[in-house]
């Protein structure tokens, strides 16, 4: 049976695309004019744009083919990245405003996996289920602010000091990614709770043990909350590990709490 796209679903793409985009353009002028560091540009596009971008999931439609609509936004990012990373397209801009070290090839590991993380996460889980919400948030604010935190508070303070196992991360990154996350994941599961999103893991055919009692078709707030601490504790504790963040961090934030949940 062939999927049917609405016209309401692609609209919305065309009107909320323009969110992310304009933050994306803004950072890179500020970056090529020297109003903003290559640091704080790359981090806070690195914040912003997925927690932006999953406010925006409400808006479409019930639709089969929505979360499909949808994730054309993060796999256009993701396709940029690729081709400026490879040489295919030439956007300094670009990469002054997302690669560390100012080199192209660089686009084709972190913001690559960064976008490709989007995409999957949308295609798969979707508002319907706690992973997507908990993966882009331990990926967007977890791993985003324990950077930003990490570099600036790191060495003050009562958590002063780097991880035992791995020197280039502090006790103040690791704490920010799992408060960040948590509060984070909670707030959007939550909302898309709240909104009746999770509302088919308490249908009469088989209520979920996290389901509100009398009768209500959605999680109860407490298992909720725990689902996204132990989600957060999964990505800070990941986080502190050798490896691609951008992959591993909302991969096994997501996996936590839809084994919870």
């Amino acid at each position: 049976m062939a999927m049917s796209f609405e016209s309401a679903d692609l609209i919305t793409l065309f009107v909320t695309a323009s969110i992310p985009l304009s933050l994306i353009l803004l950072t890179e002028t500020l970056k090529a004019t020297g109003q903003l560091s290559t640091l704080a540009a790359r981090k806070f596009l690195h914040c912003v744009t997925g927690l932006v971008f999953m406010a925006t999931w409400p808006l479409y439609s019930s639709n089969q083919s929505a979360r499909y609509v949808a994730a054309l936004l993060p796999a256009l990012m993701t396709l940029r990245f690729m081709l400026a990373g490879l040489g295919i397209t030439y956007e300094p801009r670009l990469v002054a405003g997302t690669a560390r070290t100012g080199q192209r090839e660089e686009l084709l590991a972190g913001p690559t996996l960064y976008g490709l993380a989007h995409v999957l996460l949308t295609v798969i889980a979707w508002r319907n289920n706690p992973p997507a919400a908990a993966g882009l948030a331990a990926l967007c604010a977890g791993d985003g602010l324990a950077d930003v935190l990490g570099r600036r508070w790191g060495n003050r303070g009562p958590l002063a000091g780097t991880l035992p196992h791995n020197r280039d991360k502090t006790w103040v990154g690791t704490a920010t990614c799992f408060l960040a996350g948590f509060a984070a994941t909670a707030a959007y599961v939550l909302l898309f709770n709240y909104l009746g999103y999770y509302n088919h893991f308490c249908s009469s055919q088989g209520p979920h043990w996290s389901c509100a009692k009398a009768g209500k078709q959605h999680l109860a707030i407490g298992p909720i909350l725990l689902g996204s601490a132990v989600s957060a504790g999964a990505a800070a504790l990941v986080e502190t590990m050798p490896g691609h963040d951008n992959l591993t961090v909302p991969a096994v934030a997501a996996a936590a709490i839809w084994l919870l949940l």
